[in-house]
């Protein structure tokens, strides 16, 4: 067996160092960033569910038009930096029986949320819950009338 120069031994040992520093930060920078986006979406979700219930709710239920229209600009341009199919904020309004009286999101996404009782007995009005797919924030509206669902 041949024995290796001195300089090429401490060559191969700190390139061996460097790989499995590189590894170990790699490894705690991802893991620290996603940290940091879930609690960065966790905010936005808490925040959208804030608007909807601090809006007239009443006046979003009885308008006539629920649909989102898109006035005045090309749709070719809002279908390519718009996803106009697939928001990733959704919302439904559910009475305090747990009927839907109002929803944003497709009939696929429909059998995913089943109406928690468990919000009409927090003291706060406020429930998060989780699950593979979703999370999901259930808040009174101001009024205590309706049930919001954003996810």
């Amino acid at each position: 067996m041949k024995n290796f120069s001195l300089k090429l031994r401490l060559s191969i040992i700190l390139l061996f160092l460097f790989a499995i520093s590189s590894i170990i930060a790699i490894s705690i920078s991802m893991y620290q960033t996603k940290k940091t986006l879930v609690e960065v979406l966790d905010t936005q979700l808490y925040y959208f569910a804030k608007r909807v219930v601090n809006s007239n709710i009443n006046t979003l239920i009885n308008s006539s038009n629920l649909n989102y229209e898109l006035n005045n600009i090309n749709e070719d341009i809002a279908e390519k930096y718009m996803s106009i199919e697939d928001d990733s904020l959704t919302y439904a309004i559910y009475s305090l029986d747990g009927k839907i009286i109002y929803k944003d999101f497709s009939e696929e996404n429909n059998d995913n949320f089943v109406f928690n009782n468990n919000i009409l007995n927090t003291n706060d009005g406020l429930l998060f819950e989780e699950n593979k797919e979703f999370k999901i924030v259930w808040m009174r509206s101001n009024d205590k009338k309706f049930i919001l669902l954003p996810q």
